[in-house]
């Protein structure tokens, strides 16, 4: 993983790009952290150098310069989503394993600067599912089939240098599908100084009854499990990975139209809130035969990049430059440099609130739509 900061930040200080790096604290060790990610990226986004890595990937920084210390999962996308997934050979012979799509929140191991274990969520240290979750890791005891606890188990993992990525799956933290006890599915091992996932078979002898359900051995007819998978019922899907690594996921229609109701790409308002939820992709299988669909969703896509975007990233170059402010003179240089919307997130970050640029939009959804409408317009003139 060799310049994978370099490349990460690159791409987080493009501001045409939907990649982005956030600062924090160290809750429990007070080191500073950046955490790389994205709001919304397109298949072109995606092929740059580096940018399937930009979901989640944390660096410390240090003396000597930044030290990777978690490494989720690579992004990957929906079966026929994209061609980083289409044309698979899905033989028995070419299969490496199937597990269940868990639906909840995904969460990976770090050290802190002082050798403690601690988790986080996809973008932050603190965030309710990141605190939930370490909370329930120290409860959970050893089970039948394993000497370890998780704990102990993610511990010995972390210090032989690998990152044990989870799904924290709770009542209180429901997406779609309903849970009965709070629980963290392992998902993944990973390499840090290499990428490489863990094979099942040695996961299994780390973290055996803590590990997702691998389907592999069940699977009889793996046409016939493939074709099936859109018309089962009462889970959210599968993740597939190949003998080469490809990774993707495969949903049931029952799911995708439980999270998105169908008529979504027809009411801008929803097509919005969807594409902010980043479920877009979602979506695109039920309207795959659907030109026009498929085109409203790629235009409100467009649009939603371009607007968060821009007013996420002059804020966060305005924030990082000018912190160090007393208020007065950051509020006066705010006005003078930045738009109506980016001073007021300005204001709030200065303030110490941590700000929801999702709720932010859908609150304003009469003024960006009207935009958005406006947009459209001017490009079809255009054409």
């Amino acid at each position: 993983m060799k310049n994978l900061y370099e490349q990460l930040n690159c791409l987080a200080h493009d501001e045409n790009s939907p990649f982005y790096r956030v600062t924090h604290v160290g809750p429990h060790d007070g080191a500073e952290y950046h955490v790389f990610s994205y709001h919304i990226g397109s298949y072109q986004d995606f092929c740059q150098d580096g940018a399937l890595e930009c979901r989640g990937t944390m660096f410390r920084i240090e003396e000597n310069g930044p030290v990777l210390v978690s490494l989720p999962f690579s992004k990957f996308f929906n079966y026929k989503e994209n061609p980083f997934t289409m044309d698979l050979n899905l033989s028995a012979e070419n299969v490496d394993y199937v597990t269940t799509k868990e639906d909840g929140s995904l969460i990976s191991t770090y050290l802190t600067a002082d050798g403690r274990l601690a988790l986080k969520s996809k973008t932050s240290l603190t965030s309710s599912m990141a605190v939930e979750a370490e909370a329930l890791l120290k409860t959970i005891e050893p089970v039948v089939g394993s000497e370890l606890a998780l704990c102990d188990a993610c511990c010995l993992l972390e210090l032989q240098g690998f990152t044990v990525i989870m799904e924290y799956v709770s009542p209180a933290n429901r997406i779609v599908l309903p849970y009965d006890a709070s629980n963290l599915v392992v998902l993944g091992v990973r390499k840090r100084n290499t990428g490489e996932l863990m094979s099942f078979e040695e996961m299994n002898h780390y973290l055996g009854p803590y590990l997702v359900k691998n389907h592999v051995p069940d699977i009889y007819d793996f046409d016939e499990f493939f074709s099936s998978v859109p018309r089962m019922k009462g889970i959210e899907g599968f993740v597939v990975r190949l003998k080469d690594g490809t990774m993707f996921k495969m949903k049931t229609d029952e799911y995708v139209a439980l999270h998105h109701a169908k008529d979504s790409v027809r009411s801008p308002r929803r097509l919005m809130e969807v594409v902010l939820e980043e479920a877009s992709d979602d979506i695109r299988q039920m309207f795959a035969d659907d030109p026009q669909a498929l085109a409203e969703i790629d235009n409100m896509e467009r649009y939603v990049t371009h607007l968060v975007a821009h007013l996420t990233k002059p804020v966060d170059e305005f924030w990082e430059a000018n912190q160090h402010l007393e208020r007065k003179d950051f509020a006066i240089k705010a006005q003078q440099e930045l738009d109506r919307k980016q001073f007021s997130i300005a204001m709030g970050r200065y303030c110490g609130k941590e700000i929801d640029y999702k709720a932010l939009v859908k609150k304003n959804h009469q003024e960006f739509l009207r935009d958005y409408q406006t947009t459209l317009v001017e490009s079809t003139e255009q054409n």
